[in-house]
């Protein structure tokens, strides 16, 4: 199966830069207590090392997470946004 890319017209950095201002978004930062909570996270959860960092700082943060992925969108320890929708 072909991986679909999407081609952007400016730089990654220059289309993420304008895509947060016009969103409204904040970076978010990756803290140590993340990552240790990232092994603590409560519940069933798969083992993702990187989808257990996002769900870790979304939940310090206390911010909802925008994503694609079922197994995310159906933890009930996240507050989590359908980005198909």
């Amino acid at each position: 199966m072909a991986l679909s890319r999407l081609v952007l017209r400016k730089s990654l950095l220059d289309w993420l830069a304008g895509a947060r201002d016009h969103l409204g978004f904040q970076d978010a930062p990756f803290s140590h207590s993340a990552a240790i909570g990232s092994y603590q996270l409560p519940g069933d959860f798969h083992q993702d090392p990187a989808d257990r960092m996002l769900v870790s700082t979304a939940r310090e943060l206390g911010c909802p997470w925008v994503t694609a992925d079922d197994l995310i969108l159906n933890y009930p320890h996240v507050k989590s946004i359908d980005a198909r929708k």
